[in-house]
């Protein structure tokens, strides 16, 4: 999952990659009738 870089833990607190643009997207797609490609197929979200 290349493409699901959300931050660099060597240049970034944790804080500022939970918090960052990247991160912020990914969980608004997330929760969204949409998620991330990579995550579309999973299911995990529907079996909690």
């Amino acid at each position: 999952y290349d493409s699901f870089t959300l931050g660099d833990a060597t240049q970034q607190s944790l804080r500022e990659i939970w918090n960052g643009p990247r991160y912020r997207a990914f969980r608004k797609a997330l929760l969204s009738d949409k998620p991330p490609s990579a995550c579309a197929n999973c299911g995990l979200r529907w079996s909690l």
